[in-house]
């Protein structure tokens, strides 16, 4: 009877202390406060502000502007005699293209809208944090 005491015992107090708790939740990356922009009205090449706090001019290297990359037009017509049914060519992508920074300064980044951007979420990275601050459509 000792020894079957003795047993549960070692074997609950093996697996209920583990050096690795808590080591699943990930690490908060803390950054800059960024406000939602408003894109109607903004074509491809226009410079755009987005304005928040904490932006610093050397973290300029951290920072990107992504857009949902437009696919290239179809020039073919498709043309049938059958009734069929078909499904529309796609025209975005589930890629990304990356927006030119002009400037970084303390409360704003100033962005080129790239010419391969299609219709979509406009997104902010800092490190490995992504958030979505406004909706682009050409």
């Amino acid at each position: 009877m000792k020894k079957l005491v003795f047993f549960l015992l070692t074997a609950v107090a093996v697996t209920g202390c583990s050096s690795d708790d808590n080591a699943s939740q990930p690490t908060k990356i803390e950054g800059p406060e960024i406000n939602t922009v408003d894109f109607s009205g903004v074509k491809v090449g226009d410079e755009v502000a987005l304005t928040g706090k904490g932006f610093r001019d050397f973290d300029e290297k951290d920072y990107k502007i992504l857009f949902v990359e437009r696919l290239p037009q179809q020039t073919k017509s498709i043309s049938s005699t059958e009734n069929t049914t078909r499904a529309l060519p796609p025209t975005e992508s589930d890629r990304d293209v990356v927006a030119q920074i002009l400037a970084v300064k303390d409360d704003k980044i100033i962005f080129l809208v790239p010419n391969t951007a299609g219709n979509g979420d406009v997104k902010f990275v800092y490190k490995q944090t992504k958030k979505t601050f406004g909706y682009f459509t050409r």
